[in-house]
């Protein structure tokens, strides 16, 4: 087994901005001057010089004091859609100028790195797009978001002028996916890498139940493809989780291989899992909402890929808004009234921004009234409160809901009304 140090090089927050939340020692708190800001968090700035010393220096430090394998960064450079200056387009001098300032932080790391010990590798897990063909013949018969543009990661770069030991872009998509199709991706990597020496891992997303129910036939695939060399996959809770019975179909494949045997082959389809009780891993996270283009941080939880928000604290998020409404709990008949046009009453367990520990949701059995008309929703319990899907709230408030697949931002707009 080896052991690679997993690292995002230029993130320093998630959500939040306040500096004085940092610790006192924190270089970001030292020098404010290296902050970018951008959607509610805060990242080192990819052009200062002091910022790509600092980095470098950092995984040089681990290198030199720590017994690791690798060295690995992740798929954060710019922030996601990081806006240009005006009249700059994405081809355009200050594009470039960001490529090139990513570019100079890989090639110091890379330089540094084999400087401290040669047998140390360096790996980058960029977007699993480069470029779609229809902006540059030299991308993927794609048409999902560009790394190239998006993050100004330029992988292609890092292979060709071999910065990189090995690649592991995140093909998180199932075959057939109309934006990105997985064979058409692992394809195009195999060609890139080709003659490089550099190797060739595959980024594999079975927190998607669509991947998890196929993995088998996506390690199939992998085989067929002579520069794939193994796989990462996202997330070991997953694993441990046996999400669609992916951990459990991978140890016969591996057990199948080992044996010298044909990988055993599974549907291309798998349903999901079920148990007699219908409960369901619950994971933890926080979500940043733009609520008429301003953004309200929030608790959620991702059940069977979906996200699940507490009633309550969307009720609170649209107080002041034309699409207010307030909830009532009446013990009696075990229901929750939703109150339409009425200012929510704070009581106090609306979220704190916090995010909690992955844990089990029940499925509700509160009834649940819209102006004292029955309503229908799938709804979760979790932690004895009782949560939902946004557009199932949206559908019976009538709010439109937005999805920003760049920057995987979800929005409410209460200035439209619902559309499926």
């Amino acid at each position: 087994m080896e052991f690679h140090a997993w690292m995002y090089p230029y993130r320093i927050t998630t959500s939040g901005m306040d500096l004085s939340a940092l610790s006192a020692d924190n270089m970001a708190r030292k020098h404010p001057d290296w902050i970018l800001t951008y959607n509610n968090a805060m990242y080192y700035n990819p052009a200062k010089e002091e910022v790509k010393q600092y980095i470098t220096d950092t995984v040089a430090e681990v290198v030199e004091n720590y017994d690791v394998d690798a060295i690995h960064f992740d798929d954060y450079f710019y922030p996601s859609n990081y806006p240009l200056p005006e009249g700059e387009g994405r081809e355009g001098s200050a594009a470039n100028e960001r490529r090139e300032h990513v570019n100079d932080l890989i090639e110091m790391v890379s330089k540094r790195i084999k400087s401290i010990d040669s047998s140390v590798e360096f790996g980058i897990s960029p977007m699993g797009i480069w470029k779609n063909s229809s902006s540059d013949p030299a991308g993927s018969a794609t048409k999902g978001s560009e790394g190239y543009y998006t993050v100004y990661g330029d992988a292609k770069e890092w292979v060709e002028k071999g910065w990189v030991d090995n690649i592991v872009p995140q093909i998180y998509w199932e075959t057939g996916n109309s934006a990105a199709d997985y064979e058409t991706l692992v394809k195009w990597w195999n060609n890139l890498v080709e003659g490089t020496g550099v190797d060739l891992y595959i980024g594999q997303g079975i927190y998607k139940d669509s991947v998890a129910s196929e993995i088998v036939k996506e390690m199939q695939i992998n085989e067929k493809y002579k520069n794939v060399d193994g796989s990462f996959f996202f997330s070991l809770r997953d694993l441990l989780n046996d999400r669609q019975g992916c951990a459990t179909a991978l140890k016969s494949y591996y057990a199948e291989k080992d044996a010298d045997t044909p990988a055993v082959s599974v549907p291309d389809k798998q349903e999901p899992s079920q148990t007699n009780t219908g409960k369901k891993i619950a994971y933890a996270g926080r979500a940043n909402l733009q609520i008429d283009g301003k953004t309200v941080e929030m608790e959620v939880y991702t059940i069977d890929d979906y996200s699940y928000f507490k009633l309550r604290d969307i009720a609170k998020a649209l107080t002041a808004t034309d699409k207010k409404f307030d909830t009532v709990w009446v013990e009696a008949d075990q229901a929750i009234h939703l109150q339409t046009g009425i200012p929510y009453t704070i009581n106090g367990t609306e979220t704190a921004v916090k995010q909690g520990s992955d844990t089990t949701a029940t499925p509700s059995t509160a009834k649940l009234y819209v102006d004292g008309a029955p309503q229908s929703a799938t709804a979760y319990t979790i932690h004895d409160y009782t949560y939902y899907k946004l557009r199932d709230i949206a559908k019976l408030v009538d709010f439109g809901v937005t999805w920003d697949e760049s920057t995987a931002t979800i929005g409410i707009d209460t200035t439209t009304g619902y559309k499926v």
